[in-house]
């Protein structure tokens, strides 16, 4: 069973046999598949193109057996690590509990990685970026006006 039915299972099933048979690249497909999500699974054919991923191994794996193997595998994973919900994520073979929003997902990895060069300058604390609506000619938050 899944979570979002049985296009989910089949989205799935097409990013496992992605991932198989193109484990440097296919992440670049899943990426495209997910700006139209409402069109999953369908939509894999145009985004392993744009990507330039191996369709017809993908289109062989997804369609036969082998792709209901993989997914049979990915959930045996999914249990032995017990993960109970969508989306379940481990860094560093530990259950990952932050925030959702990409900074949070940043600052945890790179807790991982310390001294990884993909790190650098990613914010310590998010607090002190605040954001505010500016209007040319208008004070600043108190600061003065701006000009």
């Amino acid at each position: 069973d899944s979570l979002h039915g049985a296009t989910e299972v089949s989205g799935d099933i097409v990013d496992l046999c992605a991932m198989k048979y193109n484990p440097d690249k296919y992440m670049d497909m899943i990426f495209c598949m997910n700006q139209d999500a409402a069109s999953i699974p369908t939509n894999w054919e145009k985004c392993a193109a744009d990507s330039k991923l191996d369709s017809a191994n993908i289109k062989a794996c997804y369609e036969g057996a082998e792709g209901k193997q993989l997914l049979s595998e990915s959930i045996k994973k999914s249990n032995a690590a017990q993960a109970s919900g969508s989306p379940t994520m481990f860094i560093g073979g530990k259950d990952y509990n932050g925030g959702r929003d990409e900074l949070s997902f940043q600052r945890a990895i790179c807790a991982y990685l310390p001294g990884n060069p993909e790190c650098a300058g990613i914010p310590v604390c998010a607090t002190g970026a605040v954001r505010h609506r500016v209007r040319l000619g208008a004070p600043v938050d108190g600061l003065g006006s701006g000009a």
